[in-house]
């Protein structure tokens, strides 16, 4: 399926701020600016590898406390941790970016407020290969390979006969 966009939320500025600084203090007056839905469910986002622990602080240490403080006003605060949403199987199919956009945009649908932090690091990025590649596009790619990459791509590509391609579709990318 192809990944849409996320569309983002009108956002007020000063309930973000106070959210991402910690001033617990003033979370009623937080709270109060919220539309009703009674959730706060934040995307965490990051490269999975070298951010390990500092995810795994957030999970243990601070999530509780967000939570705890969070239902003193009635609302349930969730982390969605995608570490443990993608497996082999899910990684081998190049899913990966699909199901980090699909898990995003339910924060979104279901988020009263904040509902992404991205934890940045040193490390890029997972940057997956296309699952699919218009027979144009893949016949230009491998017509500039040495003969071992061309074997290699053939192993981790088939053509698919039963789809078409539209000529927007076969442009290859800028």
């Amino acid at each position: 399926a192809p990944i849409r966009p996320v569309q983002p939320k009108n956002r007020d500025a000063d309930l973000d701020d106070k959210m991402l600084h910690g001033r617990m203090g003033e979370l009623r007056d937080v709270l109060r600016k919220l539309p009703p839905m009674k959730v706060i469910r934040v995307f965490l986002s990051s490269t999975f590898t070298d951010t390990a622990e500092e995810r795994n602080v957030i999970l243990r240490d601070v999530v509780p406390k967000l939570q705890a403080e969070f239902a003193k006003h009635g609302y349930e605060f969730h982390a969605s941790e995608m570490r443990w949403s993608i497996g082999d199987e899910e990684s081998d199919s190049m899913e990966t970016s699909a199901i980090c956009m699909a898990e995003l945009t339910n924060c979104q649908a279901v988020s009263a407020g904040l509902n992404y932090v991205y934890i940045a690091c040193d490390k890029y990025g997972f940057r997956p290969p296309p699952k699919t590649i218009p027979q144009g596009v893949m016949d230009q790619l491998l017509a500039l390979m040495s003969t071992e990459d061309v074997g290699f791509v053939k192993e981790c590509y088939a053509l698919d006969m039963n789809s078409t391609v539209t000529p927007e579709e076969a442009k290859p990318p800028l």
